[in-house]
This record gives C-alpha cells, sequence and structure tokens, in this order.
C-alpha cells in the first residue's frame, strides 16, 4: 500500500467506511436510551477522522501540492501502518455497531446488557484517538509545510508584518478587506511558489495578519497539539501559582523543558509565533496590542484541549500561561532544541 493509488483507495475505503459507521452510531445514540456515553465519544472521533482523512486525500489524489522536501518528513512506514491500523478498527468497528444496532430493534436493551461492551467500546475509542492523532500530525506536516516551502513564506509575510505593522493600531484585532485576504492566502497556497515571489505592495498588514490567523485556525488541532496539551499545562501552571519569590524563574525553566518536548515542527511555529507577538506587545504603547490582547487574538490556535474538555476556566488558564510565554520570549530563543 506503499504507491499513492492504494493509498487513495485506502483512504476512500476509510471515508466510506466512516460514514456508514457515523450513521449506524447515530441511529442508536438517537434510538437507545441507555447507549452508554463511549458511544457519543466514538462518533466524535469518527467524524474527525473523517474531517482528516478528507485533507489527507487532497494531497494523495494531487489536487494539493507537496513537494519531496515536505513530505519527507512522513516516512511512507507511517502512513501505511496508520492506514492499515485505521482499516482494521472501522471493520471491527463496522461489526460492533452493526450489531449493536440490531439489538437496538429487538427492544431488549437493558443496562446490563450495555455495560458487556462498554469494554469493548473503551479499548475501540482508545484505538481510535490514536489513529487520530497520527493522521492529523501528518495532515499538520503537510499543511504547514505547504504554506511555508521551508521557512522562505513564512519569514517573507511575518517580515512584512513586523516591519511595517508595529505600530498600527489593533493589528491582528482588526480584520483585512475579505477580497485581498482571499487573494494573498490564494497565492500563498498555489505551487510552485506558494507566495515567495508574489508581491505584498498591494495589502495591508490587516490583510497579511488576518491571512497567517487564518491559516492556524485552519490547522487540525492547536501548535501543541492535543497528546501533549495535558501534559504542558500540568507542568507549568503549579509553578505559575506557586507563592514563592522565585515562581518566575521556576515557571521558566519548567517552560523550557516543556518546550523541549513538543515535536520540532510544533516547536519552531510555535517559537516564532511568540517571537511576533513579542515584537507587537514591546510596541502596544502605539498599537494597543498587549500581549494579552494579541494572546487572546491567537488563541485557541496556540494552546488548547479538545473541545468538549474547555471551559472558562481552562480557557483563562491556558491565555495566562501563553501570556506569561510571550512576555518572558527572551528566555526561548528561535531554534531551541
Amino acid at each position: 500500500m506503499s504507491d499513492p493509488l492504494s493509498a487513495a483507495a485506502s483512504v476512500i475505503g476509510l471515508l466510506t467506511a466512516a460514514a456508514q459507521v457515523s450513521k449506524i452510531l447515530a441511529d442508536v445514540i438517537e434510538k437507545a436510551r441507555h447507549a452508554p456515553d463511549e458511544c457519543r465519544r466514538i462518533k466524535a472521533e469518527v467524524d474527525e477522522i473523517r474531517n482528516v482523512l478528507s485533507s489527507l486525500q487532497l494531497f494523495i489524489v494531487g489536487n494539493v501540492c507537496a513537494s519531496r522536501s515536505r513530505t519527507s518528513l512522513i516516512m511512507v512506514e507511517q502512513v501505511v501502518v496508520t492506514l492499515a491500523a485505521c482499516v482494521t478498527a472501522f471493520s471491527e468497528l463496522d461489526t460492533f455497531a452493526t450489531a449493536l444496532q440490531s439489538e437496538m430493534r429487538m427492544s431488549i436493551l437493558d443496562r446490563l446488557r450495555w455495560v458487556t461492551k462498554e469494554k469493548d467500546i473503551k479499548h475501540v475509542l482508545v484505538r481510535l484517538e490514536t489513529h487520530k492523532s497520527s493522521l492529523a500530525l501528518m495532515l499538520m506536516i503537510l499543511t504547514w509545510m505547504m504554506q511555508r516551502t521551508g521557512s522562505a513564506t513564512s519569514a517573507k509575510i511575518g517580515a512584512f508584518i513586523k516591519e511595517k505593522g508595529t505600530d498600527v493600531k489593533d493589528i491582528f484585532a482588526v480584520s483585512g478587506h475579505p477580497t485581498l485576504v482571499m487573494r494573498l492566502q490564494t497565492a500563498f497556497e498555489t505551487p510552485p511558489k506558494y507566495g515567495t515571489n508574489h508581491s505584498l505592495a498591494p495589502y495591508s498588514v490587516h490583510d497579511a495578519a488576518g491571512v497567517l490567523l487564518r491559516y492556524l485556525k485552519s490547522l487540525p488541532e492547536p501548535i501543541v497539539s492535543y497528546s501533549h496539551y495535558e501534559q504542558f499545562v500540568d507542568e507549568i501552571s503549579p509553578a505559575m501559582e506557586a507563592s514563592s519569590h522565585d515562581w518566575e524563574t521556576e515557571a521558566i525553566s519548567i517552560a523550557q523543558r516543556s518546550i523541549r518536548a513538543l515535536p520540532s515542527l510544533s516547536r519552531q511555529l510555535w517559537l516564532y509565533l511568540r517571537d511576533i507577538m513579542a515584537v507587537f506587545a514591546s510596541k502596544s504603547d502605539d498599537n494597543q496590542m498587549p500581549a494579552l490582547r494579541l494572546v487572546s487574538a491567537f488563541q485557541p490556535s496556540i494552546l488548547s484541549g479538545p473541545p468538549a474538555t474547555m471551559d472558562a476556566d481552562a480557557h483563562h488558564l491556558t491565555i495566562r500561561i501563553t501570556v506569561f510565554l510571550v512576555e518572558n520570549q527572551d528566555h526561548f530563543l528561535l531554534g531551541q532544541d
């Protein structure tokens, strides 16, 4: 299954299977009053995997181009293993979901019967979450590198914003012109140059900032992925809550370790964006964009847990952590290993 045609066929088959499983589970959830909560969670995972697979399909069938330098970041073995695992999981899940649907129609649904199945449901759920994370990482690599073409594209738009926009009021908070933003976004998404030879003269800094924010919000997961979120927050937040006089030094030390633990691609993009935010925050007297307001404009694209797990306190905590890191940007250098 290492050739593009086989991979494309596998993705199409998975999309079909996922749609069927999602439909069956939706029917079970709607009509079975005592269906376990895990059924709803599995349906949510299946639907999220469908979204990721649909995006990956564009790269595999060639509707969206990715150069060898970008796709080489993803090993062929990773694609083969992940797709094969998904095929197995969806095959088992289809059988399981169909059985649930048959029992539902028999009207013999009692809680005891569901309990006997919950262990199997939870096992499937764990596997689906693992497969989704692998597929999402592949998609993140492709989408990020597609728009970056190495560092050239991001360096160009970042340099433009920093050169022209540090004194501009409400930068990142005020939207650019919709038509110009779309035109610029299209230029950065079009091969083979991906915007590196596209003149920025017709565009305002608000247009450029809008493209950057649009890109971040299109990522399948925040820069600090869901799989790293809990550990990242759990390690940093206690130090920030400490009352000792050296809490800031301790929090910075912990943050440095947490950042080093991130995947290389996520770490570099994270540090790059924090550098941009720190530059604009340092000119907040002119642009009226202190760190808190900047972070609010970029969130939840930087640090967030899965939407269903985020209450008001969790959102507030992620903003506090990100603001702290922006305000202490000097301790986190680009290219940090």
